[in-house]
């Protein structure tokens, strides 16, 4: 095939014009950038950005039985794309490590140390492979390997966090995290053991404050069930499950992927979850940042009222939305209104 020479300058002016595009473009180094960081006990914690590279950071936090996928109506809207999108899998999820004792899912620090790990390395620039301090310790008394990360998890304050916190100014940008579900319980819990030093806000999304009876609706057969040793048993129920999360229910092919997301959960993690530690009188007591209680009013799973109400008795003055016609998960029943009050959130505390 031959090409004259006008097409071939018609080619290249063309080429030229959509570079030109891409360098005027706000967000032309906006891309998706994967990768892993090490949390205290040695679990791997997967990771992606998207976004502007430089605007303000949020970091998205999933629920039970969820992965960073859960956030694509945010990670994809137009309306976030001057924000770095930060979302990753939570310990048991996704690509994330999924560790087979109990202790590490029943442990609630330990999701926090996650989310800690996931902050320095956002605000180290999201560098591959990040690892806690904690990851690799030798002390003069050769305390080393599992034992010396147990001390490690059990001080206050990771030393690593720490430094981050005084070193600041090279990413000063702190992040506002959003919490969905078991999210919350993340939030709550790093608030507990890191304080809110590192974070510019938070936004719980029909978040879960305390596992009592009174915030959680009861479904016995749900839960009991999701942990059964018969595949089939345990399948249908992840489904059940899904279902319970919409008020608006999603179309087939969202659903579909939320199954098979939902499917990669760990197990262990299924066995051991619903005995998490949860700080939430200390973490939500002590904060100080500004903080946003959104919840779909419709939730079939957490008591959105009650909920709230708790939340505010533990730190007075937290604003709250309800959403009227949304579930459990309004970021996804509602997205648009949903991505509107997030900009709007992130906007206020900036």
């Amino acid at each position: 095939m031959s090409i004259s020479i006008p097409m071939f300058k018609r080619a290249i002016s063309a080429l030229l014009f959509s570079a030109g595009l891409l360098l005027v473009s706000p967000f032309a180094s906006a891309q998706n950038k994967a990768y892993t960081v090490t949390s205290s006990d040695g679990v791997p914690i997967a990771v992606q950005e998207s976004g502007n590279p430089d605007g303000p950071p949020i970091i998205f936090i999933h629920g039970l039985l969820g992965s960073r996928l859960n956030w694509d109506a945010q990670v994809q809207s137009t309306q976030l794309q001057r924000f770095r999108l930060i979302t990753y899998d939570m310990r048991g999820h996704g690509l994330s490590g999924k560790p087979v004792d109990a202790a590490s899912y029943t442990d609630g620090r330990r999701w926090a140390d996650d989310l800690a790990a996931v902050i320095d390395a956002a605000q180290a620039g999201g560098q591959a492979e990040v690892q806690s301090s904690t990851q690799s310790i030798t002390q003069p008394g050769g305390l080393v390997g599992d034992q010396a990360r147990n001390q490690a998890r059990d001080q206050p304050h990771h030393q690593a966090h720490a430094q981050a916190h005084d070193q600041s100014t090279k990413h000063p940008s702190k992040p506002v995290l959003v919490g969905w579900s078991l999210g919350g319980v993340v939030i709550s819990n790093y608030l507990a053991k890191y304080g809110d030093g590192r974070i510019a806000g938070a936004m719980y999304v029909n978040g879960v404050i305390e596992m009592k009876p009174d915030q959680i609706v009861s479904h016995p057969t749900i839960y009991r069930d999701l942990v059964s040793p018969d595949l089939k048993t345990h399948l249908d129920t992840v489904r059940d499950f899904l279902r319970l999360c919409f008020h608006t229910q999603p179309d087939a092919p969202l659903f579909e992927r939320l199954l098979a997301n939902a499917a990669m959960a760990s197990w262990d993690m299924q066995r051991a979850v619903m005995s998490i530690s949860v700080e939430a009188a200390e973490g939500l007591g002590n904060a100080r940042v500004p903080l946003l209680l959104l919840y779909g009013e419709r939730d079939a799973l957490v008591q959105a009222r009650p909920a709230i109400a708790r939340a505010q008795q533990l730190r007075p003055g937290i604003q709250s939305e309800l959403y009227a016609e949304s579930g459990h998960a309004p970021f996804l029943e509602e997205a648009t209104r949903f991505n509107a009050d997030l900009s709007a959130f992130v906007d206020a505390i900036r």
